[in-house]
């Protein structure tokens, strides 16, 4: 019979062998090898203890707190990140987000390992665009591995007023619910899905992947009629674009069905 210590060793071993593991691993490396790079992180941990024990007091962080909070947000998030909030984030930057609602807060969607999770963080560290007030469509920003016809990885509709880090690409800015469902609809047929795999060759779902999809009017007098299901969708946008039926059995036999 195994004792404790023979179980806690195995465990330990396969740990080590875990990809994300092995990924922890190398960014370590990767930061005692720079050093500008590890003095920044010495930074960071040290200013991260300090917030912890300001939250912890019951307190809320100064101005010159929050300050330092974005300063380290954009250096740990690098240049290419832009404004947009990634999902790493919502660890290492722990202490700016909650997952309870507060006043002046605004709600993200985002991803933690697997899961994906809400947080809140405080309006005023956003740089909130145009089009938050509206709706859209949320794909994975990573989805499968580039072959054509692969089903998206449970697309949903976004919501006023709700943001998302850089895990997730947003598609549209609608006025209304119905025009979402009918994005949501267009996004999930064989026809916009074997349009998206023209440029789409490997998991990354950039937004010049969907250079190659048509636009459509996702209102009321539209040429398509959205209340149909999604097979007969498919149809009307395989009559509107004149595919030939060679063309349509291409797609029908090699795109997957989403319902």
């Amino acid at each position: 019979m195994s004792n404790i210590y023979d179980i806690a060793n195995e465990l330990s071993r396969g740990i080590r062998d875990l990809p994300e593991y092995k990924a922890v691993l190398a960014s370590k490396e990767a930061i005692d090898a720079d050093a500008d790079a590890k003095a920044l992180f010495g930074d960071y941990l040290a200013f991260q203890q300090e917030i912890h024990g300001v939250i912890q007091s019951g307190q809320m962080p100064t101005e010159d707190q929050q300050k330092k909070m974005q300063d380290f947000a954009e250096k740990l998030q690098g240049k290419g990140t832009k404004n947009k909030i990634v999902s790493k984030s919502l660890q290492v930057l722990d202490f700016a987000f909650s997952d309870k609602e507060f006043n002046n807060s605004v709600k993200l969607l985002g991803r933690i390992g697997n899961d994906r999770v809400y947080r809140y963080i405080k309006k005023d560290y956003l740089d909130l665009p145009e089009i938050f007030e509206k709706y859209n469509i949320l794909v994975p920003e990573a989805n499968g591995s580039g072959a054509i016809g692969e089903v998206l990885s449970t697309p949903l509709i976004g919501e006023p007023l709700i943001g998302h880090t850089d895990t997730f690409l947003s598609i549209g800015a609608f006025d209304t619910v119905s025009e979402a469902e009918n994005c949501l609809k267009y996004v999930k047929t064989k026809f916009c899905r074997a349009m998206l795999g023209v440029l789409k060759i490997t998991q990354h779902n950039s937004r010049n992947t969907w250079l190659k999809v048509p636009l459509q009017d996702f209102t009321s007098t539209s040429d398509i009629d959205w209340s149909q299901s999604i097979a007969e969708v498919d149809q009307q946008l395989y009559k509107k674009y004149g595919l030939s039926e060679e063309e349509i059995q291409f797609i029908e036999s090699k795109v997957k069905e989403m319902e």
